[in-house]
Protein backbone atom coordinates (compact mmCIF):
# COMPACT_ATOMS: atom_id res chain seq x y z
CA UNK A 1 0.00 0.00 0.00
CA UNK A 2 0.90 3.60 -0.72
CA UNK A 3 0.09 6.78 0.02
CA UNK A 4 1.08 9.93 -2.06
CA UNK A 5 -0.16 13.13 -0.86
CA UNK A 6 -1.25 15.48 -3.30
CA UNK A 7 -1.64 18.38 -1.51
CA UNK A 8 -1.34 19.95 2.36
CA UNK A 9 -2.47 23.30 3.64
CA UNK A 10 1.15 24.50 3.69
CA UNK A 11 1.87 23.27 -0.20
CA UNK A 12 -1.67 24.46 -1.33
CA UNK A 13 -1.75 27.83 0.60
CA UNK A 14 -5.02 26.74 2.19
CA UNK A 15 -6.13 27.27 5.73
CA UNK A 16 -7.06 23.42 6.00
CA UNK A 17 -7.62 21.22 3.79
CA UNK A 18 -5.08 18.44 2.42
CA UNK A 19 -5.58 15.53 0.29
CA UNK A 20 -3.87 12.22 -0.74
CA UNK A 21 -4.59 8.80 -2.28
CA UNK A 22 -4.36 5.14 -1.46
CA UNK A 23 -3.09 3.12 -3.88
CA UNK A 24 -4.08 -0.51 -2.54
CA UNK A 25 -2.67 -3.78 -4.12
CA UNK A 26 -4.97 -6.75 -4.76
CA UNK A 27 -6.00 -8.46 -1.51
CA UNK A 28 -4.31 -5.76 0.61
CA UNK A 29 -5.03 -3.24 3.60
CA UNK A 30 -3.56 0.34 4.86
CA UNK A 31 -3.80 -0.76 8.34
CA UNK A 32 -5.26 1.31 11.46
CA UNK A 33 -5.49 4.60 10.83
CA UNK A 34 -6.86 7.80 12.82
CA UNK A 35 -6.53 10.93 11.59
CA UNK A 36 -6.85 12.67 15.15
CA UNK A 37 -7.92 16.28 14.70
CA UNK A 38 -9.22 15.90 10.87
CA UNK A 39 -12.46 14.76 9.48
CA UNK A 40 -11.74 13.03 6.17
CA UNK A 41 -14.19 12.08 2.78
CA UNK A 42 -12.92 9.33 1.11
CA UNK A 43 -13.90 8.89 -2.69
CA UNK A 44 -13.28 5.08 -4.15
CA UNK A 45 -11.65 6.44 -7.23
CA UNK A 46 -10.73 2.86 -9.12
CA UNK A 47 -12.09 -0.47 -8.28
CA UNK A 48 -13.74 -1.26 -5.00
CA UNK A 49 -12.84 -1.27 -1.30
CA UNK A 50 -14.27 -1.98 2.14
CA UNK A 51 -13.64 0.87 5.22
CA UNK A 52 -13.52 -0.89 8.57
CA UNK A 53 -14.93 2.13 10.96
CA UNK A 54 -15.25 1.14 14.68
CA UNK A 55 -16.67 -2.27 14.42
CA UNK A 56 -18.62 -1.49 11.06
CA UNK A 57 -17.95 -2.07 7.54
CA UNK A 58 -18.61 0.07 4.86
CA UNK A 59 -18.72 -1.66 1.08
CA UNK A 60 -17.20 1.23 -1.43
CA UNK A 61 -17.87 0.91 -5.34
CA UNK A 62 -17.21 3.60 -8.05
CA UNK A 63 -17.80 7.11 -6.96
CA UNK A 64 -19.07 6.36 -3.46
CA UNK A 65 -17.80 8.55 -0.73
CA UNK A 66 -17.32 7.68 3.48
CA UNK A 67 -17.31 10.56 5.55
CA UNK A 68 -14.75 9.27 8.64
CA UNK A 69 -15.41 12.04 11.61
CA UNK A 70 -12.30 13.15 13.41
CA UNK A 71 -10.15 10.54 15.91
CA UNK A 72 -12.43 7.68 13.94
CA UNK A 73 -10.27 4.35 13.77
CA UNK A 74 -10.15 3.32 10.21
CA UNK A 75 -8.80 0.56 7.70
CA UNK A 76 -9.29 0.33 4.36
CA UNK A 77 -9.20 -2.91 2.54
CA UNK A 78 -8.99 -4.30 -0.88
CA UNK A 79 -10.48 -7.65 -1.06
CA UNK A 80 -9.98 -8.02 -5.10
CA UNK A 81 -7.75 -9.36 -7.16
CA UNK A 82 -7.44 -5.91 -8.87
CA UNK A 83 -5.25 -2.29 -7.70
CA UNK A 84 -7.89 -0.39 -5.90
CA UNK A 85 -7.48 3.63 -5.82
CA UNK A 86 -8.91 6.06 -2.79
CA UNK A 87 -9.15 9.51 -2.45
CA UNK A 88 -8.82 11.05 0.87
CA UNK A 89 -9.59 14.66 1.18
CA UNK A 90 -8.76 15.91 5.17
CA UNK A 91 -9.57 19.05 7.15
CA UNK A 92 -9.18 20.16 10.22
CA UNK A 93 -12.35 19.74 12.80
CA UNK A 94 -13.88 20.84 16.29
CA UNK A 95 -16.74 18.27 16.81
CA UNK A 96 -17.49 15.16 15.87
CA UNK A 97 -19.98 13.82 13.37
CA UNK A 98 -21.57 10.36 12.79
CA UNK A 99 -20.15 8.25 9.80
CA UNK A 100 -22.12 8.55 6.86
CA UNK A 101 -21.74 6.49 2.98
CA UNK A 102 -23.19 8.05 -0.06
CA UNK A 103 -23.50 5.07 -2.69
CA UNK A 104 -23.25 6.69 -6.14
CA UNK A 105 -25.24 3.57 -7.70
CA UNK A 106 -27.90 4.82 -5.55
CA UNK A 107 -27.99 8.75 -5.63
CA UNK A 108 -27.13 8.82 -9.61
CA UNK A 109 -30.68 7.08 -9.70
CA UNK A 110 -32.39 9.80 -7.32
CA UNK A 111 -33.81 12.89 -8.90
CA UNK A 112 -33.39 14.80 -5.67
CA UNK A 113 -29.44 14.40 -5.56
CA UNK A 114 -29.21 15.11 -9.35
CA UNK A 115 -28.63 18.76 -10.51
CA UNK A 116 -29.17 19.15 -14.26
CA UNK A 117 -26.98 22.05 -15.45
CA UNK A 118 -26.03 23.30 -18.95
CA UNK A 119 -24.93 20.32 -20.49
CA UNK A 120 -23.73 17.99 -17.65
CA UNK A 121 -25.83 16.43 -14.81
CA UNK A 122 -23.96 17.01 -10.87
CA UNK A 123 -24.57 14.70 -8.36
CA UNK A 124 -24.99 15.72 -4.79
CA UNK A 125 -22.98 12.41 -3.22
CA UNK A 126 -22.43 14.29 0.31
CA UNK A 127 -24.26 17.34 2.28
CA UNK A 128 -24.38 18.01 5.76
CA UNK A 129 -27.85 17.62 7.06
CA UNK A 130 -27.12 19.58 10.40
CA UNK A 131 -25.81 23.12 10.90
CA UNK A 132 -22.34 23.73 10.32
CA UNK A 133 -19.81 24.83 12.88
Amino acid sequence: MTFKQHFNPAAANLNWLSCGEYELPAKSDTGSLVMANDESLLFMWKGSASVKVGEKTYALASYDTLYIPRGAEFKIHNLSDEPARVVQCSATAENVHPVHHSSFAEYSQREDRIRHLQGKDVFMMFDVPEAGD
